[in-house]
């Protein structure tokens, strides 16, 4: 079976893409690799097919109305044992960067496994996952692939990992293993049945199967190009499942407790258990709040790994860039100090100096570098570890007028990244969204000291990479909490005209439902301290508006008091009822305003 190694091969850009509208799509006569149904298909969408030429060079994404999936017509597998060595800025990005290591950990740990158990991982790749179950569960581990990444893993881990695909009919591996993974392989395969039977067999009676592989559903023009591009990966991907696809095939090849879930915006994982066990043992409760309970674990496996790793090394920048993101998001200042100081001493050992925090920003070059140039120059994490960076000085006490510009060159070390990527028809789906990340907090930090000129700043940034999949799911959206964030820095920086442009930032609150969080209760406080301020000729229709988003914010903090939430809900209502009683003098309510300050004086009850 083919291996799923990212070695960023050439797969197409965005912009190559044809996406077909329903009067276009037809009908194809093609037989669903995945489910065998005959019938006719629909087309999401063309484009050309890597090492073709002429009016046959393109393939066309199909939909089987049967199963739910989508496949590539017509498509050939890619030969991976054939792939030329690894190395350079492929290696330098998969280690530094492009590895996705918290998910590969997180699904081996939320399996509950006890040290000794075994496992098998199918298309390991460079072998992180095998590392962590060897190295922080204690597990035996086996790992296959054809790749060259998985052969620098075998040398620089010191993995068991074979250099070979899992055959079919294969008994060689038959009921040995506990647990068996294949991270982002099942797309690669012609035919994810027989995969999927293989899976099964190799299996002990009771043995659990962790899989991802990209999302179907996610394939959408609006799907922002770092998730869209690696999800497709036009040339080596053949059949993209959908949830529903995903779970009919593993049951259809005897798994049982099939659990599908989407991941990350673009992916899905899947959970499943091979019966026959005296006593089965079910599959422990997963979803993303419950997988963070082993954050602690792995950040203890990153740094470990760091310390073991090559001084100044691909390998050990990545694990320490890794370690030290995961430091600054859990607010652990005394660690993420340490790491800021270990991941310089390496970038000092590799390049001459550490990461600048101050100063001018690199030049842009006139066009984009190459990976190879790019990598040798400066690390390829580099700007999503300053993003990090900026958010530890802002944890440690520093102004952001102090951090903004920190901020900026953390986006525009990503754009030299990404320019790099696309140079090769590629992209990078984190480093797309720590660009946004980069971009939304520097526009904060311009909004909070009044800039001029943040209104098209807004109107530039877009949305967040993430929010197409999340309104696909009915999540809230992080553009919109970010423009609460900037709303509420312009009206307390008295930018009120320009806090006008963000009026719709108020309309969401409360969109997501339950409790109110801080930046909602702040923002309808704004929003009622913005109205209060309207010209002399407009103050009463702004009053009654006043009044009502200030009724509103007191009733969302009582609940989130309730709730037992502090923040906002405990430090708002005294200025909301100040900022209530200029309403109703502003409307001439004397009787409602006298009521209010007997409610504020000693044994009073607030209404």
């Amino acid at each position: 079976m083919p291996a799923s190694e990212y070695t960023l091969r050439p797969t197409g850009t965005a912009e190559a893409l044809e996406w077909l509208e329903a009067a276009q799509m037809g009908g194809t006569a093609a037989s669903c690799p995945n489910c065998g149904d005959v019938g006719a298909k629909g087309a999401t969408l063309r484009a050309p097919w890597p090492g073709r030429t002429g009016q046959n060079g393109r393939a066309a994404l199909l939909r089987c109305g049967a199963c739910g999936c989508g496949f590539f017509h017509p498509a050939e597998a890619a030969d991976y044992g054939a792939e030329p060595p690894g190395g350079g800025g492929a290696m330098a990005f998969y280690l530094q960067q492009g590895a996705g290591l918290w998910g590969i950990t997180a699904n081996l740990e939320a399996l509950g496994r006890p040290p000794g158990s075994r496992l098998l991982e199918v298309g390991c790749g460079f072998g992180f996952g095998l590392d962590f179950a060897r190295r922080a569960l204690g597990w035996e581990v086996m790992g296959l692939d054809p790749g060259p990444f998985a052969a620098a893993g075998r040398a620089q881990l010191g993995l068991p990992i074979e250099s070979r695909y899992l055959v079919p009919g294969d008994r060689a591996f038959a009921g040995r293993f506990d647990v068996l993974t294949a991270s982002e392989v099942l797309e690669h395969v012609p035919s994810p049945p027989d995969f999927a039977r293989t899976l099964h067999g190799a299996l002990r009676e009771g043995g659990s199967l962790v899989l991802t592989t990209p999302d179907f559903g996610a394939v959408a023009p609006d799907t922002p190009p770092g998730l869209l591009v690696p999800l497709l990966s036009i040339g080596y991907h053949l059949v993209l499942q959908s949830e529903g696809s995903l779970a009919a095939l593993l049951r259809g090849a005897g798994f049982e407790e099939v659990e599908v879930r989407r991941a990350g915006g673009s992916s899905l994982v899947a959970r499943a258990r091979r019966g026959g066990a005296a006593t089965p043992a079910p599959l422990p409760a997963a979803s993303p709040e419950a997988d963070d309970a082993g954050r602690p674990h792995y950040r203890r496996y990153l740094r470990d790994a760091a310390e073991a790793a090559e001084a100044g090394g691909d390998l050990q920048l990545g694990l320490l860039a890794r370690a030290y993101r995961e430091a600054v998001n859990a607010a652990d200042l005394p660690e993420a100090d340490a790491l800021w100081d270990h991941f310089g001493a390496a970038c000092e050992r590799r390049f001459g100096a550490r990461p600048a925090e101050d100063g001018e920003a690199v030049p842009a070059p006139a066009s984009a570098e190459t990976l190879d140039a790019l990598a040798a120059r400066e690390p390829l994490c580099l700007g999503p570890v300053l993003l990090h960076r900026a958010l530890h000085r802002l944890l440690a006490g520093a102004s952001r007028e102090a951090t903004e510009k920190l901020f900026r060159h953390a986006a525009d070390a990503v754009g030299r990244l990404r320019a790099a990527l696309r140079a090769i028809g590629t992209d990078d789906g984190d480093a797309e969204d720590a660009a946004w990340v980069a971009s939304a907090e520097a526009l904060l930090c311009a909004a909070e000291r009044g800039a001029d000129g943040v209104p098209a700043l807004i109107a530039a940034l877009g949305s967040a990479p993430g929010d197409a999949a999340a309104r696909r799911e009915g999540r809230p959206l992080r553009t919109d909490a970010f423009r609460r964030r900037l709303f509420v820095s312009l009206v307390n920086a008295g930018r009120l005209e320009d806090s006008d442009t963000l009026a719709d930032a108020v309309e969401t609150v409360g969109r997501g439902g339950g409790i109110l969080g801080d930046g909602e209760l702040d923002a309808l406080f704004c929003a009622a301290a913005r109205e209060l301020q309207r010209p002399a000729e407009t103050s009463e229709a702004a009053a009654e508006r006043a009044l009502g988003l200030l009724r509103r914010l007191g009733d969302a903090a009582a609940a989130a008091r309730a709730a037992g939430r502090g923040g906002s809900a405990e430090t708002l209502p005294g200025p909301a009822r100040e900022a209530e009683l200029l309403a109703l003098e502003v409307l001439g309510r004397w009787d409602e305003a006298e009521a209010l300050r007997a409610a504020q004086r000693p044994g009073g009850t607030a209404p």
